[in-house]
């Protein structure tokens, strides 16, 4: 994790948190613009980049949301629900191999001995 400081960590933990009430709302667009913001501050938060990606699956934009998964499986390699995002998001721009690969890739993994 990069260094920040105490105000960067508050100003972060605010705009998760509105981020997620956004993203409870349905407010896709909302809820990527404070998830952006927040990973503006600190990039290297596999759980802030899976979150993009499921609001950008809320807004159509699943090539985009494949990138935000795959940022945050590069992040924390065991973050099996990006696996699911990628699947999902793959199967929903009609590409059936590439999505079940995807979730062959989750069925390899050990998720009770997460590395």
């Amino acid at each position: 994790m990069s260094q920040i400081n105490h105000q960067q960590q508050e100003e972060l933990a605010s705009l998760a948190r509105h981020a997620q009430l956004a993203r409870e709302q349905s407010d896709w667009a909302k809820a990527c613009v404070l998830y952006q913001q927040a990973l503006h501050i600190e990039e290297k938060r596999a759980d802030l980049w899976h979150h993009l990606g499921l609001c950008l699956v809320g807004l159509g934009q699943n090539a985009k949301a494949i990138l935000a998964c795959q940022r945050a499986l590069s992040l924390q390699p065991a973050l099996w629900q990006s696996h699911i995002l990628i699947a999902q998001s793959q199967a929903a721009q009609g590409e059936p191999a590439a999505a079940l690969t995807s979730y062959q890739q989750v069925l390899a993994q050990d998720v009770h001995n997460p590395s």
